[in-house]
């Protein structure tokens, strides 16, 4: 994708979240988000940006133990996360 098609330009990925949120009015009420996070790297980055952004979250998480050890270890690393924060 060239530059001029980035609508977010040369800001970093922190920097788009939170225009992204800001443009949209998607969190304009202040009101605390539920974050599904399953451990995996999408959802993890998904509950750095909100915690780097300041926003009010809580953290869901699920285990349904379909991956045994690999399902455990989400499930400590979505707890960990959810107590760090």
């Amino acid at each position: 994708m060239s530059q001029d098609s980035n609508t977010f330009g040369s800001m970093n990925l922190p920097e788009q979240f939170a225009e992204f949120v800001r443009s949209g009015r998607l969190l304009a009420d202040a009101r605390p988000t539920l974050l599904a996070v399953s451990g995996g790297m999408d959802s993890m980055v998904m509950a750095d940006l909100f915690h780097r952004a300041g926003h009010l979250f809580g953290i869901a998480h699920c285990n349904f133990q379909l991956r045994g050890a690999e399902s455990d270890a989400d499930e400590r690393l979505a707890r960990q996360l959810a107590e760090k924060w």
